[in-house]
């Protein structure tokens, strides 16, 4: 079963990324193409292709004949591009969050300090999982047979992250979404709020599946079989956890943006920052699209 499943799923997410990039291409060419490059759009972009970085390179792996040093080699370099786009995903999400609390100093502390809890431990936790890692040869793709089980630490960190930012965004949600408000900043909750219980799913098959089927473990996260091997970083990049943070964010960030695009509001700014940062009207809550695009036009 786990032969079949393994690189049926590494096919399945590749071919979930281009169909989402060809379903939004057209918002994406005019909401992001359409305006000048910009700090927003960058990390738009970074967030949008990375991931195929991953997928193909995993795929080019998995359907070719590899030596242990070669696959070592290869997985090192797509884990760290894994771990930076699942770290951003998170900053992305956090900014977000930043301006629809009318970018609060204590909410971007508590943010800078969550972050490093979450970042620091995972670097530590993806070095100590690269050194304990061990191959051997196989007919054709990769074939790991030990890997540490410490990189479960992410699993849970990643999970308390978003935990944080969902609830903060379900706090704001109680106060913005009285009558009367946009249908769009309706949208934009329900979204966040939609995606954050996906992926919680994803993450909790995570931690729960290598403990209670040893024999399927992790391939929700990794598509590579390996006990215990690692959520964010591990192996085969191309993993449905990583391909969903990718494109949870890129439709978040597209609704943003959308507010944004001709016909504009004079209350948005064509700079980055304002889009990204501008402060929240005064007032008990966001009553048009407008006023929420310019407070909270945070790549999602």
């Amino acid at each position: 079963m786990q032969i079949n499943l393994i690189p049926a799923s590494l096919v399945a997410s590749c071919m979930l990324l281009v169909y989402d990039w060809a379903c939004t291409l057209d918002r994406e060419v005019d909401f992001v193409w359409s305006h000048p490059l910009s700090f927003s759009a960058m990390l738009f972009f970074i967030n949008r292709y990375l991931p195929f970085v991953d997928a193909f390179t995993s795929m080019s792996l998995s359907f070719t004949q590899n030596s242990p040093e070669k696959c070592i080699k290869h997985f090192k370099v797509v884990t760290w591009f894994t771990v930076v786009g699942i770290l951003l995903c998170e900053v992305i999400l956090m900014l977000r969050t930043y301006a629809i609390w009318e970018r609060k100093r204590s909410v971007m502390i508590g943010f800078i300090i969550l972050i490093l809890v979450v970042a620091v431990p995972s670097f530590v936790f993806t070095g100590l999982e690269l050194n304990s890692l061990v191959y051997r040869k196989a007919s054709i793709g990769c074939h790991l047979v030990h890997a540490s089980p410490i990189i479960m630490g992410a699993y849970l960190l990643l999970l308390f992250c978003e935990t944080v930012i969902a609830v903060l965004m379900l706090i704001k949600a109680t106060r913005h979404l009285r009558p009367p408000y946009s249908p769009w900043v309706a949208k934009l909750y329900r979204d966040g709020l939609l995606f954050y219980l996906y992926l919680l799913a994803l993450s909790l098959a995570n931690v729960v599946i290598p403990i209670c089927i040893p024999s399927l473990s992790n391939w929700l996260a990794t598509l590579v079989y390996a006990p215990f091997s690692s959520l964010l970083f591990l192996m085969y990049i191309c993993r449905p956890q990583r391909v969903f943070h990718s494109i949870f964010c890129t439709r978040i960030f597209l609704l943003i943006m959308k507010q944004r695009s001709p016909p504009r509001s004079p209350i948005l700014d064509s700079t980055d920052l304002t889009i990204f940062m501008a402060d929240f009207p005064s007032g008990s809550g966001v009553t048009d699209s407008s006023a929420l695009a310019s407070s909270s036009s945070m790549p999602a």
